[in-house]
């Protein structure tokens, strides 16, 4: 179990995620890619455990000098020791001082995020060897088909099966077999056979007739009446398989672009005026569905899918312009200078109305296991102003923005408890750096007033004064 899940490296070659994340080179970015993962592989192809003997050890001890290494499930009985911080030193340099100088794991913690391996380089769509197969969640792709013209486009001769909801018996679930053939004038027809109704194929012409006449079918099979109103919550494309990442990479290589995202979306680009730029911007929103009166569906929740709801959460049509010329014009805007609340602080130099966008709070992207281990280090350090957290902004659960060491102006704006500002996190792209720490002005600012805003601390804990003098200021920030 302490080696985690098993998760597709290159074509037939699988490895458990907590070995690839625990050897000595490999780094995970913020996004969740490991990367050098091939190069790791193929120098510890002959480098054996010190400890079973077998090849492919690729956690080594931290002590330069020493040349033990290890598996993974081999450092508990090896004696070896392992930090939080991920250094590992074997038995005789377990009592080094840099050994000390950290906490150790008594359980190694498992991979329960999102995880991937980063491609080669090198990898192109020969990489895959004929009769091989990719399996990507409940998706197996048994024949990829023909590559497309275009990235993100439905290849002729694709093959997969998906294991799903059953249409013939409830609260069952069985195999779909997923098909798309290519006829000689170019058009495509999608089938759906089920493992279950055999005799009942789904054919269409399109993918999304195709997974609407689906679940037409499990809705029609379900007693619920909450299961009456489900539909499935990503686009066509998604469900049939050809516009998910491995498969797209399968496909294209390294050529494939970010069309493959965008093309799972059935609805044609609609381009009047022939100029991208001047025609307006649809944003991703959550969604989820529920059914009308009608029967049509109408979205709204949790899952992604393109809407033109400009109070949707997230950025409103037009607002990605000021956000890339935000922190160009924030001197002209702004200005630091000695406050009266605390330290340094960040000052209005023009008028600006209620609701508008100020700046960015910008800084090292990290995840919180390192800012963990940043703030142990600038408070030994006597780092100023750091060792209370004032400069590290929580992004999302897993993910913080730490301005301590790197930022730009907006680090320089303090607390108070009746601001005069707010923060929000907003979306522009996928992942961890696709959402950006945005400061909105909460009413009209004048010249020479100071921005603030709620730093919302948890409760708790050491007190961290406030001197920010507003009337219903409680004398603490947490």
């Amino acid at each position: 179990p302490v080696c985690g899940r098993l998760i597709p490296v290159s074509p037939g070659c699988w490895a458990h995620v907590n070995c690839l994340a625990w050897s000595s080179e490999v780094v995970e970015t913020v996004a969740g890619d490991l990367t050098k993962v091939h190069s790791m592989l193929q120098r510890t192809r002959k480098i054996g455990c010190a400890h079973c003997g077998q090849p492919g050890a690729s956690i080594g001890c931290n002590v330069h000098r020493c040349k033990r290494s290890f598996h993974l499930p081999c450092l508990g009985p090896a004696g070896a020791l392992v930090l939080a911080d991920r250094r590992v030193y074997c038995e005789e340099h377990r009592s080094v001082k840099a050994a000390a100088r950290g906490s150790a794991l008594h359980e190694l913690p498992l991979a329960d995020r999102r995880m991937r391996v980063q491609p080669s380089k090198r990898s192109s769509p020969e990489d895959w060897p004929h009769g091989h197969w990719l399996r990507v969640g409940a998706l197996t792709v048994l024949h990829r088909g023909e590559r497309p013209q275009k990235p993100g486009d439905p290849p002729a001769g694709y093959v997969a099966r998906r294991r799903h909801w059953s249409t013939l018996r409830e609260e069952e679930s069985c195999w779909y077999e997923l098909r798309i053939s290519g006829a000689e004038d170019g058009a495509l027809a999608f089938s759906v056979l089920s493992e279950h109704e055999p005799e009942r194929p789904i054919e269409c012409t399109s993918a999304l007739e195709a997974v609407r006449e689906l679940y037409a079918r499990l809705r029609a099979v379900s007693t619920k009446p909450a299961r009456t109103r489900v539909h499935y919550p990503y686009s066509a494309a998604s469900f049939f398989g050809w516009s998910l990442e491995p498969v797209q990479r399968a496909l294209h290589g390294d050529e494939r672009g970010a069309a493959g995202g965008a093309a799972e979306e059935p609805e044609e680009v609609r381009n009047p005026s022939g100029c991208a730029r001047a025609e307006p911007v649809k944003w991703r929103r959550a969604v989820v569905a529920s059914t009308t009166a009608d029967g049509t569906a109408n979205h709204r929740g949790k899952r992604a899918r393109y809407e033109e709801d400009e109070e949707a959460e997230g950025l409103q049509l037009g607002n990605v312009e000021k956000l890339r010329n935000l922190n160009d014009s924030a001197r002209s805007r702004f200005k630091v200078k000695r406050s009266n609340i605390h330290g340094w602080g960040l000052f209005v130099k023009t008028p600006i109305p209620k609701g508008e966008m100020l700046i960015e709070y910008q800084g090292w992207v990290i995840r919180k296991s390192i800012a963990d281990r940043l703030m142990e280090r600038y408070t030994r350090a006597g780092v100023p102003g750091a060792t209370d957290g004032s400069y590290v902004f929580k992004l999302d659960d897993t993910t913080q923005v730490d301005a301590t060491m790197a930022g730009n102006m907006a680090r320089f704006m303090n607390h108070s408890c009746s601001p005069n500002a707010y923060s929000k996190v907003i979306e522009v792209g996928k992942g961890p750096l696709g959402k950006h720490i945005v400061i909105f002005a909460r009413r009209d600012l004048e010249v020479g007033e100071e921005l603030q805003y709620d730093y919302q601390f948890a409760l708790g804990g050491e007190k961290i004064a406030c001197h920010c003098g507003a009337p219903n200021c409680w004398g603490r920030m947490n």
